[in-house]
């Protein structure tokens, strides 16, 4: 009676033990075994995969074959001694328009232009800019009627032609383009000139003195004073300076070029003889100097091919022409500030 009590009340709570464990492992060998796949696995993404395979490798068969039907254009290649079946196309040359002589205006300048300042260019020179827009600065200058009917029609590069002119109270007033300096304010700074500007400024020199002797006009005091620059380097020869007569280009003397080029490689220095001769000729080529001999007396169609008027570029002048343009400008300044 007592053993039967016993066993009856024992407790029936079981604890992990290695029954359990060989439990779990078996329930995990069984999960690992299942043969069953779910939307998304491993399977279907494989069939996804070869699906998209097959569409591009048809695709690519699809191109391939297309790019084989093309038919290709038949072009017929002339050899080189063949006749071309087509002409040659036209080749059209521009006309320069000829520039038009400047008509002279009865009425005042001044009410077209307005007055800055005097400009030292020989002679009555003013600086002047139009009233309304665009604003230009022009030059205006007093010139007698025999000069306006010799240098109206004068129209070059390389000269400071007219491009307006009016007739005001018995005067002619010549408008023309506005110049940043001149020569002689060149040659005064302290930038050293090199044979590169000389031959620069002595070809365009050159230049506009043969267009004037086509006109049968000849220069006869032409010197540093009377070359004047533009903003971008180009020479320009003062149209209403000291001016003769020639006959033809044979017989227009060349010599004015040569003082020009004297005085740039003598910082101004004119020439004492008739023979153009440099004091320093270590300084210079043999071109140079062998240029100044032959304008001492030859014309200017005899120093057309020379080598020392050999083409170089305007702009080797910008850096000159800038530093003048100032020094000029302060100098004018400083000349108002001592008159006040």
């Amino acid at each position: 009676m007592q053993l039967t009590m016993a066993t009856k009340s024992r407790p029936k709570t079981k604890f992990p033990s290695s029954e359990s464990v060989s439990l779990a492992n078996r329930e995990k060998n069984d999960s690992d075994n299942r043969h069953t796949r779910f939307p998304g696995g491993v399977g279907l993404q494989r069939l996804s995969i070869s699906e998209k395979t097959e569409r591009s490798i048809t695709t690519l068969s699809k191109r391939e074959e297309a790019v084989k039907t093309i038919s290709r254009i038949p072009l017929e290649v002339n050899p080189p001694d063949s006749t071309p079946t087509r002409p040659p196309p036209e080749l059209k040359t521009k006309t320069t328009q000829r520039a038009q002589t400047p008509v002279l205006q009865a009425k005042s300048p001044w009410d077209t232009y307005k007055s800055l300042r005097p400009l030292q260019r020989g002679g009555e020179v003013t600086a002047a800019c139009t009233r309304i827009d665009p604003i230009k600065m022009v030059a205006i200058k007093k010139l007698s009627p025999d000069d306006f009917k010799q240098f109206r029609s004068c129209q070059h590069k390389n000269l400071l032609a007219i491009i307006e002119a009016y007739q005001f109270e018995g005067q002619i007033f010549a408008i023309t383009n506005y110049t940043a300096t001149s020569l002689v304010h060149i040659i005064a700074i302290p930038l050293q000139l090199e044979e590169l500007h000389v031959s620069a400024t002595c070809q365009q020199v050159f230049q506009g003195m043969q267009y004037l002797s086509r006109f049968g006009i000849a220069h006869e005091k032409l010197d540093s004073s009377k070359v004047l620059f533009s903003w971008d380097g180009c020479a320009k020869i003062d149209s209403q300076a000291h001016f003769g007569n020639c006959q033809s280009t044979e017989l227009a003397l060349a010599r004015s070029v040569g003082i020009i080029a004297i005085e740039m490689m003598q910082n101004g220095i004119s020439p004492i003889t008739e023979k153009l001769v440099l004091k320093d000729p270590s300084r210079w080529s043999p071109e140079a100097s062998n240029f100044l001999d032959i304008v001492s007396w030859a014309t200017l169609k005899e120093i057309r091919d020379h080598k020392f008027l050999k083409y170089v570029t305007p702009t080797v002048m910008i850096p000159f022409v800038e530093y003048a343009r100032w020094e000029t400008v302060e100098s004018h300044y400083l000349q108002i500030d001592s008159n006040e």
